[in-house]
């Protein structure tokens, strides 16, 4: 799909689709991530009633309709190591980086593997021209998000995200190689959406791992399949800045002898910035 440029309220000039502000007069004209969400909304909505129609079809409609009201009540769950977090409790003036930012600013070096080598031409037609300003995260009914990123899992403050945070079928790398999409093609509509409408993303990509014998507490399983490099997730696309105080409660799950030291070391300071710390 090719999208079209914006006129600035303001001043009344063409922006181009993929810019925050206007290039002439810096009015907001919205975060791009959000619009193509909303441009692509009937081809998320055709997919969600299909999913109806199948659940109809297997007698699963109350239990998938069960699943829609958990997950539209689902957070963003962000999973870093340890270090990484206390850089960021521990300094007021820090800021978590983006993939791009931290290898454009020699802060880290691309791994020579298969995900890093094609990562940029893949995020970038899911987010083109932007994707440096996209901070990726996983949409969660609980406290956990995928451990295979990090053992720090932080789930970050709904109503500072939301409004500029939007949603993703799955890992962009893991959704060409899928639907054999190859790069420089439109990606298809419906497989993204706004955060108003993320239980219907859910239901669309979900609706057949619902059963007769799904329960409640199947749900967050099926939301985050965690599985190492085989996790499967609804991928969370932040746009713009991700301070520490985004952060609502950080779960850890393992840490050895020294980890637990440091993160004691720094409890009263996640206390005072209002983060609760779970340690498992």
């Amino acid at each position: 799909m090719v999208y079209s440029d914006i006129e600035c309220i303001k001043c009344n000039n063409r922006v181009p689709f993929h810019r925050r502000s206007c290039h002439v007069c810096e009015e907001s004209i919205g975060f791009p991530n959000v619009r193509l969400a909303e441009y692509e909304s009937d081809g998320l909505l055709e997919r969600y009633n299909r999913a109806y129609g199948a659940a109809g079809t297997k007698a699963v409609t109350d239990i998938l309709h069960d699943f829609e009201k958990i997950v539209d009540k689902a957070q963003v769950v962000i999973s870093k190591p340890i270090n990484k977090v206390i850089e960021l409790i521990s300094n007021d003036n820090q800021m978590l980086q983006t993939f791009y930012k931290e290898v454009s600013g020699n802060a880290r070096l691309a791994d020579n593997n298969s995900w890093d080598t094609s990562r940029q031409s893949v995020d970038s037609a899911i987010n083109p021209n932007y994707v440096d300003k996209i901070h990726c995260a996983v949409l969660s009914v609980n406290n956990y998000g995928v451990s295979y990123y990090g053992k720090c899992q932080i789930k970050l403050k709904s109503s500072l995200i939301q409004n500029r945070t939007t949603f993703f079928e799955e890992n962009p790398f893991i959704f060409f190689k899928k639907h054999r999409h190859i790069t420089g093609e439109e990606v298809p509509a419906g497989y993204r959406s706004t955060w108003a409408n993320r239980s219907k993303l859910a239901v669309a990509k979900l609706h057949s791992k619902i059963t007769k014998n799904t329960v409640a507490s199947d749900f967050p399983k099926i939301l985050i399949h965690d599985d190492g490099e085989e996790s499967d997730f609804i991928e969370a696309h932040i746009y713009g800045s991700v301070h520490a105080k985004l952060f609502e409660n950080i779960t850890v799950v393992n840490p050895d002898v020294t980890e637990k030291v440091l993160l004691n070391a720094y409890k009263k300071k996640m206390s005072e910035n209002g983060i609760q710390l779970t340690v498992e």
